[in-house]
Parts: C-alpha cells; sequence; structure tokens
C-alpha cells in the first residue's frame, strides 16, 4: 500500500507491505515455516524499498526471487 495501512505496529508506522500467508489446516507447522521464510527474504531495509516501487506483479515477483536463496 502506497499510502500505509494502520497496523498498530510498534513503531506508530503504517504498515506498506502486507503478507498473506495460507496454509493447510492439518499441517499447522507450515504457517510457522512460511513466516520465519519470509522474514528472513524481508529483513534487508533495501530490499523492501526495491519491493516498495514495484509497479507491477511482473516487477514485484522479479525482486523476490531475487531475494530467494
Amino acid at each position: 500500500s502506497e499510502a500505509g495501512v494502520p497496523f498498530d505496529a510498534p513503531d506508530g508506522e503504517p504498515a506498506h507491505l502486507i503478507v498473506l500467508v495460507l496454509t493447510p489446516q492439518e499441517d499447522p507447522s507450515a504457517q510457522l515455516e512460511i513466516s520465519a521464510d519470509v522474514a528472513r527474504r524481508f529483513r534487508d531495509p533495501a530490499s523492501i524499498q526495491r519491493i516498495l516501487r514495484t509497479t507491477n506483479f511482473t516487477e514485484f515477483l522479479a525482486q523476490v526471487k531475487m531475494l530467494e536463496g
């Protein structure tokens, strides 16, 4: 969200990047594993800024793929 979404964050700032994680009900550990992977990929503020500057899904996906590894 370019404008940001109020999300009651500890820093008081609105959230600009929100990740929705959907997992099978019968695999409760999947959500934890995926959340840990998301946290690792998005821990670098410069990476987040590059993602926020994307203008379409193709650019977004390319930036996320650069975070793999």
